[in-house]
Parts: structure tokens; C-alpha cells; sequence
């Protein structure tokens, strides 16, 4: 029988929510948002750096081509996966639970019916009456908060009532808001980087005729990071997003004006080329024998999601 209190339930609710979205854990919402938003960063300020290399005489850039496609293809590939991560709607429980925005979206709406007035007061430790506020500070944080709801619920401020829930709508307007945004972004994800879809998978989503820009990543992050922080601000009232990311980081340019290699190491690089292709070379098919010797237990099941 379950003995806890509403108050009780929001509490520890509460806790996982703002646990998922910042804490000390590695794939917390605001750890995720930092990486993606620091590599957007590192991978502009490359690309300025490519813009303004030297150039032949026949206008191409002096910029090594091979290193150039790796870092362009290792951004794509990170980006759209951090994306698609974020706006992962499987539960934030249970043996297979994410840390992402849309599974807290999920888990709000699931108890949308303990967000009221009176238990965000109770939660929060706010003093629910303004005429009785014992300080001025109370008073004022009370009554941002009693407008905050307000708005969450759809309530005149004349109309105030402890039992004053946040709508449901609220939370399927995020919902839409980061999906659209992140909408093409997933179906690269799905059919091209995470899965690699057939042609008439692709079909489906018409994914071939997407072709994704920097805008398109800078619209899906600031659809991410608004979202994270309404979640933070409006719903948990936390004055406070941890947003390490800034300006004056001291190894962001470091060392940028330095070649990446000396001349007189060339053989060397040539020698690590050449012996990485060597080997494929040398791998022969496997034997028959060897391959009729393996187990066939232990094979995990498939979960593919490109026909999503």
C-alpha cells in the first residue's frame, strides 16, 4: 500500500528530474549540451581557420584534405547523434532509462497531477499566503513563484487556488517545440549515422533530399538548451543552469598558431600511413573450420529503430 504523500512524491520526483536534466553525472542533460555546444565551437573556429590558410596558386587551400573530411565527418556524426540523444522519449527509469530531455518531458506529464500549487509551495518551501510572509525576500520569491504558476495553469491571479495544476499542454508545446526543430536532424540520425538505412528505408522519411547546414544544428541547440532550461527555471524554479561553456577558456585557441607537424617528422607520418593500409591487406577470409568453432550463443537481440 502506498503510504506517501502527494508532497512526498513530487519531492522525490523532483530529485530525478533535476538529477537528469544537472548533477555530478556523466550523460546528464547539461553535460550533453556542453559537449555539443563546446564542439560546435571547436569545429567554427576550424573552419574559420580553414578559410583563412594560405591558398595555391590554383586558389586551394593549403589545409591537409584528409584530416579536414575526418574532423568534417567525426562533427556531423557527433552532433547528430548528441541530438538524437537528447530528444530520446524512452523512460528515465528502468534497466534501459536515458537521461534526455524528452524522457523528463515524459516523466512530468506522467504526473502532471502532482504539479499544484499547493505542492510546489509545500516542495519548495515557499510561503503559500504573501500577507503572512515573514521577509520582504520571501514575499517577493513567493509571489514569482504564485505568477510563474499562474501562467503554467492558465489562472487569473484573482482566481489563485491551492488545487491550481500545471496544464498538460505545457508539455506537449515542448514537446513540439524541440521536435520540430530537431525533426531532420533525427532522420539523418536514424538512416544514416546510427543505422544504416536501405534505399527504401530512406524512402520513407525522405532522407536522401535533406541536406543539413550549420544553421540547422544551431536551430536544434537553441531549441535544446530553451527547452533544458524551461524545464530548470518554470518547472523545478532553479535560478541557475550550469552552462560551463564561455569565452575565455584557456586552451580554446592554444597552440593554433603552432604546425601541426615538423618537416623532419614526415617520414614518420608517411610510414604510420602506409602501414595502416597494409594490414587489411593481410587479412585473409576466415578458415571454414574456424568459423563452424565459434559458440553461437550469447547473440544479442537487434533493436533497430531506422524504420521508425
Amino acid at each position: 500500500m502506498d503510504t506517501m504523500t502527494d508532497v512526498e512524491k513530487l519531492s522525490e520526483k523532483r530529485i530525478a528530474w533535476e538529477r537528469c536534466l544537472s548533477s555530478e553525472d556523466q550523460n546528464c542533460v547539461c553535460q550533453q549540451l556542453w559537449h555539443m555546444i563546446w564542439n560546435s565551437g571547436v569545429y567554427r573556429v576550424i573552419l574559420k581557420a580553414w578559410e583563412l590558410a594560405p591558398r595555391t596558386d590554383k586558389g586551394v587551400a593549403q589545409f591537409n584534405v584528409p584530416i579536414a573530411q575526418f574532423i568534417d565527418h567525426t562533427f556531423w556524426d557527433s552532433q547528430i547523434l548528441a541530438t538524437r540523444r537528447l530528444d530520446d522519449s524512452c523512460d528515465i527509469k528502468g534497466k534501459r532509462g536515458v537521461y534526455s530531455l524528452a524522457s523528463v518531458i515524459k516523466d512530468v506529464k506522467k504526473n502532471v497531477h502532482l504539479l499544484t500549487r499547493r505542492n510546489i509551495f509545500a516542495v519548495e518551501g515557499l510561503e503559500y499566503d504573501l500577507s503572512t510572509a515573514t521577509k520582504r525576500y520571501n514575499a517577493l520569491r513567493s509571489e514569482n513563484r504564485h505568477n510563474a504558476i499562474d501562467e503554467l495553469s492558465g489562472v487569473s491571479s484573482n482566481n489563485r487556488s491551492p488545487s491550481d495544476t500545471v496544464r498538460k499542454e505545457v508539455f506537449d508545446g515542448l514537446s513540439r517545440k524541440m521536435s520540430q526543430a530537431c525533426e531532420q536532424v533525427k532522420i539523418i540520425a536514424d538512416k544514416f549515422v546510427a543505422h544504416s538505412a536501405t534505399p527504401e528505408s530512406r524512402a520513407q522519411k525522405e532522407a536522401d533530399t535533406i541536406e543539413l547546414e550549420l544553421s540547422d544544428l544551431t536551430g536544434a541547440h537553441e531549441a535544446l538548451c530553451r527547452t533544458a532550461k524551461f524545464l530548470f527555471w518554470c518547472i523545478l524554479n532553479r535560478g541557475l543552469f550550469v552552462s560551463p561553456w564561455g569565452t575565455a577558456h584557456p586552451l580554446a585557441l592554444a597552440y593554433l598558431d603552432r604546425p601541426l607537424v615538423m618537416p623532419e617528422y614526415m617520414a614518420q607520418l608517411q610510414s604510420e600511413w602506409d602501414e595502416c593500409f597494409k594490414q587489411p591487406e593481410a587479412w585473409e577470409p576466415w578458415p571454414v573450420s574456424e568459423v563452424l568453432a565459434v559458440g553461437s550463443s550469447g547473440q544479442p537481440q537487434s533493436q533497430c529503430r531506422n524504420a521508425d
